[in-house]
Order: C-alpha cells, then sequence, then structure tokens
C-alpha cells in the first residue's frame, strides 16, 4: 500500500508540473503587506488537494493565475512637499487600488509664440508598479468620459469606457498616457488631465539595505540635497521611495542609479543643477526610476562613456526641462523609456555649458530604442544639435521610436564646427506633431559658439509614418553654403499622413528661421525610395 500510494502521489506531481507548476503553486496564496509596498499574488481558482485513503486529488489544473503585483503605498505627508493624490483618477489593479500620484506638465500644442496663458499647463497623474502575469486595471475618471485613447498607439491596448470608468489589461510591462476626451483640431492643445501609466518587470535580486557600496532609500521620504555618487557606488532608490534632490558624479567608474522610486526635482529652484548629472565618468547603469520635475536638463551625460540608461520614466515641465542630454559622450545605449518633457526629449550634443572641458571629446555611438518621446513647446522627440561644439558627432541610431508633440519629430541642427555624420533614424511612428516634419540645417543660432561651420554628411532616414499633424508641417533640408553643404541624405518608405513621400517637393515648407525656399539649398545626393 505504501509502494502505491508513493508511485500515485509521484505520478500527480509530475503531472502538476507538466501543467504550469509544482503542487504548493496551485494552493492559494494570501495577500502580504510588506514595508516594500502591497504584494497581491494570483490565486488557483477552485483547486484544492487533499489526501484520502493515499490518493491525492486535483481540480483546475488549468486555472492557476501567475499574476504577481507589487504597488508600494505612496509615503506618508506626500502632499507636504508638493506631491498630491490625484483629484482626477482612481486606480485599481486586479481589484485592489494603488496610489495615483501628481505631476505638472504642459500640454501638447501649438507653442510658436509661446503659451499664451496658464491654460496650456494641467495636472496630470500617473500610477507606477510592477508586476508578473495579468495586470487588469480599472481607472475611474472622476470627470466625464466621452471617449479614452491609450498611447503610444503601436502599444495595441484599447481601453473599454462604460459610463467613467476606463479598463483596459497588460500582459507585459508598457508605459502608457491615457487621454480622456481628446478632439481632432487643427492646432488644439492636447486633452487636460492626462493619467500616465508606469509598469516595470519585478525586480530580481534587488539590491539590500546596508549591503556593501548602496546607498539605499527604502519606502518613505528622503532629503538629500545635492548628492554625489562616487566610483563603484550603486544608489537604489525603492518602489514607494520618494527622494527629494539632485544627484551628480564627477570621475567616478562603475555606478549605477536603480530601483522604482521617484527622484523629485520640484523643491529644488529652476536652474540651480540638473537632475542627474554625470560629468567626466564610465560605466554608467540608470535602470528604472521615475524622474519628476528636474529644476533643469533631467539626465546629463558629458565627457563620459559606456553609459546604458533604461526603464526611465521623466515628468518634466520646468523651464527647459529636457529629457535626456547627450553632451560629448560616447557608447551610450538608452533603451525603452518613456520621456514627456518641456523642451526636447532626447538630445545629442557637443556642449560646454555646464562643463566647460568637453569640447575635445566626440559625442558617438549613441543608441537610442524602443522608446516613447513626447515634447511640449516647441522642442523635438530628437534633436542634435544645436550645440555642436566637439569634432564629430557620428554614428548615432535612433530606432523603433514613437513620438507624440509640439515641436516635430527629428532635427538635425549643426550651430558650430562639428562634422556630424552617419545618422541612422528607423521605425518611427509619428502620432501626431504641430511644428516641422524634417528640419536638418547648418546656421548659426542663438546657442552657437565656434566661429566656423560644419558639416553634415550620411543621413539614413526610413521606416517613418506621420500619422496627423495640426500645424503648417513645415520641413527644412539645407546647408550654409557651398564649402558646408548636407551630402548623401536618403528617405526611404516616408509616409507623410498615408501618403508615400515621393519628391522632397511634398514635405510642407515654410521659412523659418532662413530667409530662402527650405527646399534642397546646398544639399548634395538627396534620394527619395518611396
Amino acid at each position: 500500500m505504501a509502494i502505491g500510494w508513493i508511485a500515485t502521489a509521484f505520478a500527480t506531481l509530475v503531472a502538476l508540473t507538466v501543467h504550469g507548476g509544482l503542487a504548493q503553486d496551485m494552493m492559494s496564496r494570501k495577500t502580504m503587506s510588506t514595508e516594500g509596498g502591497l504584494k497581491m499574488e494570483g490565486k488557483m481558482a477552485n483547486g484544492n488537494m487533499n489526501m484520502n485513503n493515499g490518493t491525492v486529488q486535483s481540480n483546475a489544473l488549468a486555472q492557476v493565475d501567475p499574476s504577481r503585483i507589487i504597488a508600494p503605498p505612496a509615503p506618508k505627508n506626500i502632499a507636504n512637499y508638493g506631491i498630491s493624490e490625484s483629484k482626477d483618477y482612481q486606480v485599481e489593479v486586479n481589484g485592489k487600488p494603488v496610489h495615483v500620484y501628481t505631476a505638472t506638465i504642459y500640454r501638447v500644442g501649438d507653442y510658436k509664440d509661446g503659451p499664451k496663458d496658464e491654460s496650456s499647463l494641467t495636472q496630470a497623474s500617473f500610477v507606477s508598479f510592477d508586476f508578473s502575469g495579468t495586470a487588469n486595471l480599472k481607472i475611474i475618471s472622476l470627470h466625464p468620459v466621452k471617449n479614452a485613447t491609450l498611447r503610444p498607439l503601436s502599444a495595441g491596448v484599447v481601453p473599454k469606457v462604460q459610463g467613467n470608468t476606463v479598463s483596459f489589461a497588460l500582459n507585459k510591462p508598457r508605459k502608457l498616457m491615457l487621454e480622456i476626451n481628446g478632439e481632432k483640431k487643427r492646432s488644439t492643445l492636447a486633452p487636460a488631465r492626462p493619467l500616465f501609466v508606469f509598469t516595470n518587470p519585478i525586480e530580481t535580486n534587488p539590491p539590500k539595505p546596508g549591503a556593501q557600496g548602496v546607498t539605499y532609500f527604502g519606502p518613505g521620504i528622503h532629503h538629500i540635497g545635492h548628492y554625489q555618487i562616487k566610483s563603484n557606488e550603486t544608489v537604489y532608490i525603492a518602489g514607494g521611495a520618494v527622494v527629494e534632490g539632485t544627484l551628480f558624479a564627477n570621475g567616478a567608474q562603475n555606478i549605477k542609479i536603480l530601483g522604482h522610486g521617484i527622484l523629485d526635482g520640484s523643491q529644488t529652484p529652476s536652474k540651480k543643477y540638473l537632475g542627474i548629472d554625470i560629468y567626466n565618468s564610465k560605466n554608467v547603469l540608470i535602470d528604472g526610476p521615475i524622474i519628476r520635475d528636474s529644476p533643469h536638463w533631467t539626465i546629463v551625460h558629458t565627457r563620459s562613456e559606456n553609459v546604458t540608461i533604461r526603464n526611465v520614466k521623466i515628468l518634466n515641465h520646468r523651464i527647459n526641462g529636457e529629457g535626456l542630454d547627450i553632451s560629448n559622450s560616447r557608447q551610450v545605449r538608452i533603451s525603452d523609456s518613456f520621456i514627456y518633457a518641456s523642451d526636447d526629449s532626447i538630445s545629442v550634443k557637443g556642449c560646454t555649458w555646464w562643463h566647460n572641458n568637453a569640447d575635445q571629446w566626440n559625442a558617438e555611438d549613441v543608441t537610442i530604442t524602443d522608446s516613447t518621446l513626447m515634447s511640449a513647446f516647441q522642442g523635438f522627440g530628437i534633436r542634435v544639435g544645436d550645440e555642436t561644439r566637439a569634432p564629430e558627432l557620428k554614428n548615432l541610431t535612433f530606432r523603433n521610436i514613437d513620438f507624440y508633440g509640439s515641436g516635430g519629430p527629428m532635427a538635425i541642427i549643426n550651430g558650430d564646427r562639428a562634422m556630424i555624420s552617419d545618422v541612422r533614424v528607423d521605425n518611427w511612428r509619428v502620432e501626431r506633431y504641430i511644428g516641422w516634419v524634417f528640419y536638418f540645417i547648418i546656421d548659426k543660432g542663438m546657442y552657437s559658439v565656434d566661429p566656423q561651420f560644419g558639416r553634415i554628411n550620411n543621413l539614413d532616414i526610413r521606416n517613418i509614418n506621420v500619422m496627423e499633424f495640426y500645424g503648417e508641417g513645415g520641413s527644412n533640408v539645407a546647408g550654409h553654403d557651398a564649402a558646408h553643404p548636407i551630402t548623401n541624405v536618403l528617405f526611404q518608405n516616408v509616409k507623410l499622413a498615408g501618403k508615400p513621400l515621393i519628391n522632397i517637393d511634398q514635405i510642407p515648407g515654410r521659412i523659418y528661421p532662413l530667409e530662402r525656399p527650405v527646399t534642397k539649398n546646398f544639399v548634395e545626393n538627396l534620394r527619395i525610395i518611396p
């Protein structure tokens, strides 16, 4: 009898493994509240295991729900630090409420003469949580809902609207913006009061408090001022943590900024510091944080190398609130990030504004992929320049990008002496813009310092889908003179509002800022392949 019982049990356990989990995964799991936040794990529906007279019984083997949600609570008294709880939305994930934070942003709109009034500003909300399996979101708007859109559209997540409730499911982590009551009008402002949904994979082996080389910010509010990161140091911002202040490194190696908490610069005076200022450093990893209202440019790397940035979320409405700035740096990789900036989302520069001995370094080997970029005012999704104080800006790849904004998807503006070369732009989806389609010029501007002019060579622009625009839709492709032209430009498989680009004259043009026609001036070997 004992041998038979063991054989039966063993056979059943093997069956359980084949069907997706060991016996312990089939049992109901309890909801656990920990210092790190609320953890919710799925449980088996109608499943049980009994031992009765030497047999193992199980049902609903295929109904295991492996979903797991980690949604840390907000710190106490967070409203005292300018981060109030949302008055626009309530959010549940898999039936459990999650905290909804707030941030101020500028609405995407026609700002060619600057914002007209405070209606350009709007209160946004955001949620952040980690999950595996499936996350079912139920969003209750405290305002009437006529329609709802989740961006980027390429995510393919279509919300369901019932009354003032919007619901949808995610089967993998995503970074989304929920727009309520959007209208399609020429030069209109984007809908007010969006909700950003930032979701992360569950961390594996995160740093522990007290570990060697780890500066650990656990759940709660922390005031750090202007904190310097030293070589071989990891700064960890846990979910549920709000770190007030800014970070910088100078001459550091092997540094990391990790975690799914919030770095908040709203209490720092505008333009006093950069949000994260990495100078003359190498082997840098930034992975996971939300960065809210940096006092100036948000993340800046100057004269640095071997930099990796991934899963970063930026919301910044401050003056000159750019997202990521790569200045005279090399071997930079940016991926899986979401940036909503008041100015350019990402900029590649040769710049000496913050560190005046960087201009002998190239900006080179920069790859930006799989990200969503949104910009207000006249900011671009990605801008190369205007500052190009460097020998070269080269080997720049911008691939698989979703753009939604005011200024335009991309600009290359050579305002100093650099040779800009080998720029590859591939697989972009431009959901909405108001400014320029393509803006590639060589000319001096307000940020120029070098007396000499540079050049632009070898631009490969392909697989671009411009879905809609609301402004004049202007473009400018122009060198400076015969000695400083733009050479070797390819447009391949570019669509403007559903129509393939066949001839450069199809691109609407306007004369700004150059007082000459905005087509092919001092441009050599421009090709278009539909």
